[in-house]
């Protein structure tokens, strides 16, 4: 979920919210005045005021939290616990998605209004101890909410990024309130009660330069949780070699290039006569080019960042469309539009699937000390001979370099030592049994074609496989 879906999802709370807030805060306010006609309120009348309008606020608050954790997910969560802590850090570094720690940021960003509103709201929340206790208890029946409605997942880091930005709204706040009462800012309060900001500050830029400053990208392949071995028997069928082993890296040629991914949908748009462009946004960690809808037809181009490949469909496209067997003429057409677009590989071989649709494919056998492409092409024709659907997964890669890998027995203690997640947890008395290796190729997250191992065999007998990094 990115900032635009948060976005969109708070946008449906936002009125129900106000509506809230402003039923509260008069009714609220009619008691008040009624107490305060009768001679039951006494001289502390603008504390009282305060305090009916922090918590109306504070109810609006929780209403929209409540609403975008709870009441914008359907049901599809049932029985999902994470109880790894940090595991969304580790997961969104192996995988370098800015997304996911916008997400982390989020979940702490979302809880400093509490920090900041409860000690406001009553002078018990002035001492850390409480405010932290309260967000804790908050985000703890949301995320026991979660779990036992299946609207998302009960996850120990929510728990504490929750918690955590409980604690930074009650530091901003003794903060402002120290600022107010000493009319001036003083390193001493500004480290005091920023600490934990600075701190995370401070480590997110050395995350940063660390990244930058390292050659290749990480692989999104490296374990999150790990896995637990101890309950399974683990065999090898295979002879192991200790040698050290040389393989070549390469590097995506349009990887990370939105430019190249804009020029593709405006080059497609043209080259096939399609309506202009009328919107350009996020799909995850993609780029999603709308094109105007006309006459029927409402085409997007889905762009690939990390690797340059791209995904153009008529969202009114109906596969049924496709003709069964194409005809010659038909074939010589798609061959057309893709040398026109200057996309049709020489060394590309045609075929044709059972439901018509054109495949090009480039199949690798080596990776040589050169710069290499692969991948595949589809296009889907209507019966009118206008584009269904164009898939380009063909992707161009310089060669870079030679690096030392682990040797296969190395590459084969990660499997021993569980350093791999595994989907569903092994059960004691599963047998498995490796059968299988070789040495494919994967992209990281800058956009390096790195060599990894790819172990398979049985597991109860069944096919199971595994990637594993190599590189040294």
């Amino acid at each position: 979920m990115d900032l635009k879906e948060i976005i969109t999802r708070l946008s449906v709370f936002f009125l129900p919210g106000a509506v809230l807030i402003v039923t509260i805060l008069a009714v609220s306010l009619l008691i008040y005045k009624f107490r305060m006609g009768k001679g039951g309120v006494s001289s502390s009348g603008g504390h009282r005021k305060k305090q009916i309008i922090t918590g109306s606020l504070l109810a609006g608050y929780l209403f929209l939290v409540f609403g975008l954790t709870n009441l914008s997910r359907g049901d599809a969560y049932t029985g999902s616990i994470n109880l790894s802590l940090f595991s969304g850090y580790i997961d969104a570094w192996n995988a370098y998605s800015l997304i996911a720690f916008q997400l982390i940021v989020f979940n702490i960003i979302m809880f400093m209004p509490l920090g900041v509103l409860l000690p406001l709201f009553h002078s018990r929340f002035k001492k850390l101890y409480w405010t932290m206790a309260a967000s804790f208890g908050v985000t703890l029946f949301i995320e026991i909410f979660q779990f036992t409605t299946g609207r998302g997942i009960f996850e120990l880091d929510d728990i504490f990024h929750n918690t955590l930005g409980g604690v930074i709204g009650y530091q901003l706040y003794l903060f402002v309130y120290s600022v107010y009462k000493d009319r001036r800012i003083t390193l001493k309060s500004f480290i005091k009660y920023l600490s934990i900001p600075i701190i995370f500050t401070v480590a997110f830029v050395s995350m940063l330069t660390y990244y930058h400053a390292k050659e290749f990208g990480n692989m999104s392949i490296n374990p999150t949780y790990g896995t637990d071995m101890s309950n399974v028997a683990l065999s090898t069928t295979i002879e192991l070699s200790s040698n050290s082993v040389f393989a070549p890296v390469y590097k995506n040629k349009y990887s990370n290039n939105k430019e190249h991914g804009r020029s593709m949908a405006e080059l497609i748009g043209k080259s096939l006569k399609l309506p202009e462009l009328s919107s350009e946004g996020r799909d995850g960690e993609n780029v999603q080019y709308s094109y105007k809808e006309e006459a029927g037809t409402r085409y997007y181009m889905t762009y690939f960042v990390q690797d340059g490949t791209w995904y153009l469909s008529d969202d009114n496209f109906n596969y049924e469309e496709v003709l069964a067997t194409q005809s010659e003429e038909m074939e010589g057409y798609a061959e057309t539009i893709l040398t026109t677009l200057d996309m049709l590989p020489k060394q590309a071989e045609l075929s044709i699937t059972d439901d018509g649709v054109f495949r090009w494919s480039m199949e690798r056998s080596s990776y040589p000390k050169e710069d290499i492409e692969d991948g595949q092409i589809m296009m889907s024709l209507k019966k009118d001979g206008t584009v269904g659907s164009l898939i380009y997964n063909r992707t161009e890669n310089e060669f870079v370099r030679e690096v030392e890998l682990l040797s296969t027995a190395e590459a084969f203690e990660k499997i021993r030592e569980g350093k791999f997640d595994q989907m569903i947890p092994f059960q004691k008395g599963d047998q498995l049994i490796i059968t299988q290796y070789k040495l494919a190729y994967m992209y990281d997250s800058k956009g390096y074609y790195q060599p990894v191992y790819h172990f398979s065999g049985t597991l109860n007998g069944e096919e199971w496989a595994q990637f594993v990094t190599a590189i040294r």
